[in-house]
This record gives structure tokens, C-alpha cells and sequence, in this order.
């Protein structure tokens, strides 16, 4: 309909037009007005609707006006069911009236459940209805692809955030706690189809450490799970401000409890690595052993084994690996390589040394009521905490004062003094080294020898002893005590007696004497 004035000619007393009157005609669309036709909101926040229709068309009138969302009709009371057929409640304001218009308000409370598409009908007596241009109800929403992120100290994890919006936000922000950082890798708009209205902004977002959480810690104490959080604004300042928040755990940092230990070839050993992670679903772990040629080789054969613990209250696991028997191809470098939630992480290297130590054999013979010297060289090996010589067959324990003890390498000596035959048999030395391990050497053998007791001087003669080559034996020799060839050995089949230092006997006693000889005379 078209608006304008119009004059309209009065008649005077004598029947003359003489004036006019004027006539304001507006327009008024038939079809009726509806707006917002896009309504957007926070959650919480309150919007309307204001539907105007014409008071009547030619030959009616205006019966009734009615709501609806997606074709549901909203009740008097502004109740109604949404397309997941969950309670929406509006609120309908008194209608205002116009010589033409009745404009009819509809508010609601943005929320998940207040969406979708909202239109005014008006209904006419003749039976003519008029559906205004509708409107669509969305939530203005800010989401992001994961709640919980996991980053190392050397590699940092993406988070998206979505925002579906009616326009681009006008601002973001992210904010952090102290330790970590991020940085935009992404952001991209596009327009939605739901509803056919909005645009979906999508930002990606990279959190990543610092730089304050090493890689390794320096002690077991210092090792756990760091938590940390964040915020993502968008519009800041405005009505339409929304704020998301995380977490953000720091996994992956490393301990070994020493970069050397040291163990003997024949032994058994553990080497233990810890590190933290958020739970222990996903984590892998794999030792790795380095080769003869320097390159690293997992270990997945026999005589390896490879044990995990549970993860404690401060989200730390150990990792063991056990060797059952060490061979001289075990004496080399080890690591832990861990696999977890998209990570890898190494940990510092493990070296395996083998203690190596040299023990000199006891001279021989040791006599009774004599001293035997023991001696033991760690060639190599860490200091020694506790130095003990071991009887095999007595099991008797001596332990050695290292206060005389030299170093580079480490050397002890110890004398056993006044020896007996009780004393014979193996000895080695049991050693307790600083680092906890415990070693026995190679063993050396004690030949606690008897003399034999002193034989009686034959008349005229002199002894001389001679050891036995080859033997620990030794013999007792006759000669003439004088130069005078008028002394003579009385009996040749007993010039020597040879003592047997296993028993302490002489196989004979009765040496010969040296007897004169007398010249006969003529009578």
C-alpha cells in the first residue's frame, strides 16, 4: 500500500467547495515484519522478537497471533518443544496496538535449547493467514577439540578452538600460567549451513614449554607431573565475551638414578629409568642397547627382560630392565626410549662397567709361624666401601682397614701373620663398593708348609740345606767338618735327609758321622 496525502474538498453554506481536509495514508506491508531476522546471544544473555501485522485485511479481521518454533506452536504461558522435544520457555509481552498495526514481543533466554527457527502467524476471520519473514534463534558457542593437552619439554600439542558466531570474532586471547607458551599456527572462517546463518571461526593454537621444564631432572624428588591451565577469550570486553579453560600437563621428563653402574661380568643387574605420564594406556617402552659398531639396537631377545610399574599420585612410572646373566657384549650403553600419547621421549644414557680386579698368587712356601701377604688390585672399578679376605674352607672372614688404601686404581694389601696348617686352602676377597654392589675376586691358593724339626749334628760333620727344585721339599747335606782328608764320611747311603714340608718329617734322621782315619803302623 502506498503512503502520501490526500485532499479532500468540504462544501460551503451555499453548496461551493471552498476547503479541504487532509488525509494521511501510510504503508503498511501485508505480509507483516519481522526483526531481528538473525538473533544471536551468549548463553544467559536475553534477546526479542518483534512481529507487527496488519489490524486487518479487506472484509476481516484480526483474530489471533501465533508463535512458533520450528512449526511448534508456543502457548500462551511462552511454553514449547524444541526439535530435540526439550522444554523452550519464552516470554510474550502485552500486544500494542495502532490504528493499523498490532506488534506482538517475544524474549527467551539464550541457551543450547533455544534454537532454531522462530516465526510470528497471524490468523484473520476470514480464515487468511500471514507467516512473517521467520528468524533464526542461534547460540553463540565457543568449543575447542580437546579439554586436557599433554606437551613435553621438547615437543608442544595443537588445541582448535571453534567459534559459531554471527561474524568473525571481534577479538582472541589466550592467556597462560607462567612456563608455558603459545603461538597462532591457524585461523580460518567459513559460513555455517546450520540454520543457513553464522560463520564457524576456527583458531589453532600451539602450547608448548617454556623452556623452565627440562628434559631431565637432576634428582627423583624433582620429578612429576607439572600442571599448568589456560584461558581462550573471545570478545573480550563486549556483551558476547566468552572465556573456555584447560589444563595442560607437562609429561615426558626423565631420571636415571646414575649415568654409570657398574656390575661383573656373570652377574645380574638392573638398570631402572623414571619418567612421568598422564596414565600408562599408552606408554611403550623399549631399551636400547648400543653396539660393537656404535649404533643402537632394541632389545627384544632372551636373558632381557623389560618391567613397568604402576604410575603413582605424581604421575611417575619406572621402567626396568633386567639382565639375567652379563656377558663381556653386555658392557656397553643403554637408553630408554618411551612412546606416549603422540610422544617419544630418551632418556639419558645408562653406561654398564664391569669392576675388574687382579689378585697376585701367594709366594710359596709359607711356613708355619711365618706371615702370607695377600694382595688385590680394582684395575678397574669405583671405590670400594668394604675390603674382606675370605677363608673358602673355614669360611672365615678378615676385614681388611682401607685407611693405607691407594687410589687409581685401588689397591689393598693385607699380611696374615703366624700362619698354620689350619690356615691352608683358597682365599679371596669379598668386596662392597660404594655403589652397592658386591664382588668376589678370583681366588688364590695359601700352601701353608711344616719345617721339619732340627736334626742333631753328626759327630766331625757340618749340614748345609739345599731346597728341592720344583718342590717346596728341602734336604739337609753331611759334609767333614775339617779340611783334613783324615776325616772321612762313615756311611754314604746317609749323607742326606730330606724333609717333607706337607708333614714337617724327615724321611730319615740317622745321618752319618765323619769319622778319622789312623794310618796302620809296623807294629
Amino acid at each position: 500500500m502506498a503512503s502520501g496525502v490526500v485532499h479532500s474538498p468540504k462544501k460551503s453554506g451555499d453548496g461551493t467547495m471552498q476547503s479541504y481536509d487532509k488525509l494521511t495514508v501510510k504503508e503498511v506491508s501485508a505480509s507483516g515484519t519481522q526483526t531481528p531476522n538473525s538473533v544471536w546471544g551468549t548463553a544467559g544473555t536475553t534477546s526479542a522478537v518483534t512481529c507487527t501485522v496488519l489490524n486487518g485485511l479487506t472484509y476481516s479481521n484480526l483474530s489471533y497471533i501465533q508463535w512458533q518454533l520450528d512449526s511448534k506452536i508456543i502457548s500462551e504461558q511462552g511454553l514449547t518443544l524444541n526439535k530435540n522435544h526439550e522444554i523452550v520457555k519464552f516470554t510474550l509481552a502485552e500486544k500494542v496496538r495502532t490504528a493499523t498495526n498490532i506488534t506482538s514481543i517475544i524474549s527467551f533466554t539464550h541457551s543450547q535449547d533455544a534454537v532454531g527457527n522462530l516465526q510470528c502467524i497471524a490468523m484473520y476471520s476470514t480464515g487468511h493467514e500471514i507467516k512473517t519473514p521467520s528468524s533464526n534463534l542461534n547460540l553463540i558457542t565457543l568449543t575447542s577439540n580437546s579439554e586436557l593437552i599433554l606437551i613435553t619439554p621438547t615437543d608442544g600439542a595443537a588445541v582448535t578452538f571453534s567459534t559459531w558466531a554471527q561474524s568473525k570474532p571481534s577479538t582472541t586471547n589466550v592467556q597462560s600460567k607462567s612456563g608455558i607458551q603459545q603461538e597462532i599456527i591457524q585461523s580460518t572462517a567459513e559460513n555455517t549451513t546450520v540454520n543457513g546463518d553464522g560463520i564457524l571461526f576456527k583458531e589453532s593454537i600451539k602450547f608448548f614449554s617454556s623452556g623452565s621444564t627440562p628434559a631431565t631432572v637432576e634428582t627423583r624428588e624433582d620429578l612429576f607431573k607439572k600442571k599448568y591451565w589456560y584461558n581462550y577469550t573471545i570478545n573480550s570486553g563486549l556483551p558476547s565475551e566468552l572465556v573456555i579453560s584447560g589444563k595442560i600437563f607437562v609429561i615426558g621428563q626423565t631420571f636415571v638414578d646414575t649415568s654409570t653402574k657398574w656390575t661383573k661380568v656373570g652377574g645380574r643387574t638392573t638398570l631402572t629409568a623414571y619418567f612421568t605420564a598422564s596414565d600408562t594406556s599408552s606408554v611403550t617402552v623399549t631399551w636400547q642397547q648400543k653396539g660393537a659398531e656404535g649404533i643402537w639396537q632394541d632389545l627384544r631377545t632372551g636373558g632381557y627382560h623389560n618391567i613397568r610399574s604402576k604410575i603413582n599420585d605424581r604421575g611417575v612410572l619406572n621402567a626396568n630392565l633386567i639382565i639375567d646373566k652379563i656377558m663381556e657384549s653386555d658392557i656397553t650403553t643403554y637408553k630408554a626410549r618411551i612412546e606416549m600419547s603422540g610422544f617419544e621421549v630418551t632418556t639419558d644414557l645408562i653406561t654398564l662397567k664391569a669392576v675388574s680386579a687382579n689378585v697376585p698368587v701367594v709366594k710359596d712356601p709359607v711356613f708355619e709361624g711365618k706371615s702370607a701377604f695377600f694382595h688385590v688390585a680394582i684395575t678397574v672399578g669405583p671405590k670400594p666401601l668394604i675390603v674382606k679376605l675370605v677363608h673358602e674352607q673355614s669360611g672365615k672372614e678378615v676385614q681388611i682397614n682401607l685407611s693405607s688404601m691407594t687410589s687409581s686404581p685401588f689397591e689393598v694389601n693385607h699380611v696374615l701373620k703366624d700362619v698354620f696348617s689350619c690356615d691352608d686352602g683358597s682365599y679371596y676377597f669379598k668386596i662392597t663398593f660404594e655403589t652397592g654392589l658386591h664382588y668376589k675376586t678370583s681366588k688364590v691358593k695359601l700352601a701353608v708348609k711344616r719345617m721339619c724339626r732340627p736334626l742333631t749334628t753328626p759327630p766331625n760333620t757340618v749340614l748345609t740345606e739345599e731346597k728341592l727344585a720344583g718342590s717346596s721339599n728341602y734336604k739337609l747335606k753331611v759334609t767333614c767338618a775339617d779340611d783334613d782328608p783324615t776325616y772321612v764320611i762313615m756311611r754314604f747311603d746317609r749323607t742326606e735327609a730330606t724333609c717333607d714340608t706337607k708333614t714337617g718329617k724327615w724321611d730319615r734322621t740317622d745321618l752319618t758321622p765323619c769319622c778319622r782315619t789312623i794310618a796302620p803302623t809296623d807294629d
